[in-house]
């Protein structure tokens, strides 16, 4: 006789503790983007990778990850494989 474990659900919710841990490094993400400039060079319009890199004289890979973080803090959007501001950044 094969007894499938019992999933019980959580006694407290462990978005709070997420968001502590992954606040941090989402903001620095933040304030580096506010740094290089990026919020107002996407505030003209969509712009891909290379042409981001190329404007605020970053390489790919770093910008890349840069990006990614401002998209998962939903301050950034992508769409066609390029990056816009969402109404949050705006």
């Amino acid at each position: 006789m094969n007894k499938q474990p019992i999933i019980k659900k959580p006694a407290t919710d462990d978005r709070l503790l997420n968001n502590i841990i992954l606040g941090i490094p989402g903001y620095l993400a933040m304030l580096v983007a506010y740094d290089f400039k990026l919020f107002p060079l996407l505030s003209n319009s969509p712009m891909a990778l290379p042409a981001i890199c190329e404007a605020l004289h970053i390489e790919p890979r770093p910008a890349s990850a840069l990006l990614s973080v401002c998209v998962s803090l939903g301050l950034l959007e992508i769409n066609e494989d390029c990056y816009s501001l969402t109404t949050v950044a705006t």
